[in-house]
């Protein structure tokens, strides 16, 4: 008596059989179907986030007006005396495994479910089954044990204590049913014999694995001659130091039993043999350097102190997880090798031990010589070019030049100060990327910290003159210091260097003025080339929400880009402290919901399955918010993407920024959409895979039309205008010694 009676009104027998059920004093009834139909309609379409009152309005659309007494299935499991009123197969498999999804797809689903696994030894087994049938990793399930519960089991057996005396086989079919009761289960009560091998792995259809649990050595090995007769694929798990052990017979039929650990002898051998004298042949099958030293200090005792080898319910819990997903893996084609795989928790976890840290710094490098090289290639300097600040001045403008924004807070700066003339280069450390497109994104950051610098400069009364030099030289421009006034205007504008930042925040912002960007385009008129669009219509600044949260999808699920993203954040204070640059977790904004998120997106393994199944529309949903709770969008551009171009408009860019600041405005740049459709344009799409092109080539076309471009301009900053509050905090800055070095060009 192991398997339900499954009822339905439909039928005038089984009607009747429920009614005389529910008659019976001794009969527990459990009807709790309107909940099963709620959460099943619920779970039909989860963006309309009904409430139960209004998923149960909908309830007649889904029993099509067949009372709910009637509706669905009745299941008596006559061991227990219980009645339970469940939804009918369909829905109850589609509401039972919805929560698998997309660990488990919809379509990994049906494939498991035309899947036949059979598992002989129902102790560990037991585990494993379990997993089994609580993720539906099969079709059909057949199990073989001829042992009972005994007392003894349960300290690595998960069942109660009434089930003492019942075959181990019924008590995990009994369980599975009771989970669900429309598996299909088949239970050899009489175990695995010679007799009925074949019957067990071929009957009505052939098995797709074989799971092997069984304490018989001898059974073990005829196990394996009649599945690598058949091509069937044997699993093993055994306990042990966390042991799975695969052989695949399915695609290698010729492998040697047990990868020819031991020697093929005839299960009549084995038979023949007492335990103690099968010890030599399970440390063979083990292989003694995969044994823990607490077993192979048991299995020295076993029918001496202990009558059979020793096992514990922690590691039979873990061997039927890890199990559990190999088989799966296996069934869907994920995983084809043979061999042996070790969850040793006593090496991975372990006293004295500490975990492997993920971060590693950059390698410093000696680049004096390549800096001493460059120097020396310019130009001599201007006989007007003045004296010279002091080394302290130039450190505190340096320091005030470095609050500069740069993607990702990369700070990709190094200054050298000469005998006469101060240098901006590009720091040969910065690491190349693959946002940051011909180092147009860094070329922005270093115009951004010059005009730093000479804003800087002016509020202390410096006059400064500054050279730029073409793209085939390495230093970006450089500095001196004649006697010239300072501009007063931009001196009024410095004031704000010290506390510029980016403003994140994501409340709603009120309108903006209508003359704004008139007076934006008033600040851009000194920087030739350089141009600003702001746009302030909702429908419009919806538009680019989309584009710019597709951009941020496509940062996170392409490989590359992903691998840059986590790299440049900071989990937490003590790292951001110790690398002083990149982004800090605790200034983005996040709610516990949306950091959760960042956290389970930063395994690049979860990004890369979430990309394959062209999942994660979610990872919109930041950037569409925060548009959307804009006052304006604003796109700063220049002719050309080259960086002579770029370096003025990182000059330009900190005077319309200094000044949205001074009006009391924010600023939060978002750059990927733009840098990613002018790395598509330029190379062609290079580094992108034909869906990404496809992407990118819809997202250019809609931007264009958005700010009424070309599309051929170089688009240097894209940013959000807000009039929300002051922003959460400030990201690092590398010390002013780390990025300022001096030299003699004469040396």
């Amino acid at each position: 008596m192991w398997r339900p009676e499954i009822l339905d009104y439909r039928s005038s027998n089984d009607a009747d059989r429920i009614r005389y059920l529910q008659c019976r004093s001794d009969i527990i009834i459990y009807d709790q179907i309107e909940k099963q139909i709620v959460d099943y309609i619920r779970s039909l379409d989860p963006t309309r986030k009904l409430s139960f009152e209004e998923a149960a309005n909908e309830i007649p659309s889904i029993t099509e007006q067949i009372p709910l007494q009637e509706y669905g299935k009745w299941v008596f499991y006559p061991w227990s005396r219980r009645l339970v009123h469940l939804l009918p197969p369909n829905a109850f498999v589609a509401l039972r495994t919805n929560r698998n999804r997309y660990k488990i797809t919809p379509e990994e689903q049906e494939v498991l479910a035309r899947k036949r696994i059979g598992i002989v030894g129902l102790s560990v087994g037991h585990s494993i089954a379990m997993g089994l049938g609580l993720e539906r990793c099969f079709g059909e399930l057949r199990l073989a044990d001829f042992d009972t519960i005994d007392l003894s089991n349960l300290n690595r057996i998960n069942t109660p204590v009434h089930n003492i005396g019942v075959n181990k086989a019924i008590v995990v079919a009994r369980e599975l049913f009771e989970i669900d009761p429309y598996l299909n289960i088949s239970c050899y009560t009489k175990g695995i014999k010679t007799e009925n091998i074949d019957e067990f792995l071929c009957g009505d259809g052939q098995l797709d694995l074989l799971i092997d649990e069984c304490d018989s050595i001898d059974i073990k090995f005829s196990l394996r001659y009649a599945a690598r007769k058949q091509r069937i694929p044997v699993l093993m798990d055994t306990s042990d130091n966390g042991l799975i052990d695969v052989e695949r017979y399915d695609l290698e039929p010729n492998r040697k039993l047990f990868h020819g650990l031991v020697e093929e002898v005839s299960p009549e051998k084995m038979r023949r043999l007492s335990n103690r004298e099968k010890v030599p042949y399970a440390l063979g099958i083990l292989g003694i350097d995969g044994v823990s030293d607490r077993l192979q200090l048991s299995l020295l005792e076993v029918e001496s102190t202990v009558s059979t080898w020793p096992q514990l319910g922690s590691a039979v819990l873990l061997g039927g997880g890890a199990a559990t997903d190999t088989t799966r893996r296996i069934l869907l084609g994920q995983f084809i090798n043979s061999g042996r795989y070790y969850i040793d928790l006593e090496k991975i976890i372990r006293s004295g031990s500490m975990p492997e840290s993920a971060h590693s710094g950059k390698e410093e490098q000696d680049f004096q010589w390549f800096i001493k090289k460059q120097v020396q290639s310019l130009p001599p300097v201007s006989s007007t070019a003045g004296t010279m600040p002091s080394m302290q001045m130039l450190r505190n403008l340096v320091s005030v030049a470095t609050l500069a924004p740069s993607g990702g807070n990369s700070q990709p700066w190094l200054w050298v100060s000469t005998n006469h003339a101060l240098h901006l280069f590009l720091d040969p450390r910065t690491k190349a990327t693959f946002i940051d497109f011909w180092n147009l994104g860094s070329t922005l950051a270093l115009g951004a910290a010059a005009e730093s610098f000479i804003l800087a400069a002016g509020q202390s009364g410096l006059g400064v003159s500054i050279e730029g030099f073409g793209a085939s030289l390495f230093p970006v421009a450089r500095f001196t210091f004649p006697r010239i006034e300072p501009n007063v205007n931009n001196c009024r504008l410095a004031e704000g260097l010290r506390h510029r930042s980016t403003n994140r925040s994501n409340l709603p912002s009120d309108p903006l003025p209508q003359d704004l960007s008139d007076r934006i385009d008033r600040i851009l008129a000194p920087f030739s080339g350089v141009n600003c669009k702001i746009v302030t219509n909702p429908q419009v600044i919806t538009a680019i929400g989309r584009i710019a949260g597709e951009a941020d999808r496509l940062r996170i699920l392409n490989q590359a880009a992903h691998r840059e993203m986590m790299e440049e954040l900071r989990w937490d204070s003590e790292e951001a402290e110790r690398t002083r640059d990149g982004i800090e977790v605790a200034h983005l904004g996040l709610d516990d919901i949306d950091l959760c998120g960042l956290q389970v997106i930063r395994n690049p393994m979860i990004a890369a399955e979430i990309n394959k199944w062209g999942l994660g529309k979610n990872l919109m949903e930041g950037a569409q918010s925060a548009f959307n709770n804009s006052g304006g969008v604003g796109l700063l551009f220049v002719r050309k993407p080259t960086c002579p171009d770029f370096f003025i408009a990182g000059r330009a860019l900190m005077h319309v920024w200094l000044y949205l600041e001074k009006c009391g405005f924010g600023v939060h740049p978002w750059t990927a959409s733009i840098y990613f459709i002018m790395r598509f344009v330029q190379e062609r799409g290079l580094g992108f895979s034909p869906s990404e092109q496809r992407l990118l080539s819809m997202l250019r076309e809609e931007f264009s039309r958005c700010f009424g471009l070309d599309g051929s301009q170089g688009l240097a900053i894209l940013f959000r205008i807000t009039t929300s509050p002051k922003p959460i905090g400030r990201s690092k800055r590398k010390p002013v010694e780390d990025i300022l070095i001096t030299h003699s060009r004469q040396a």
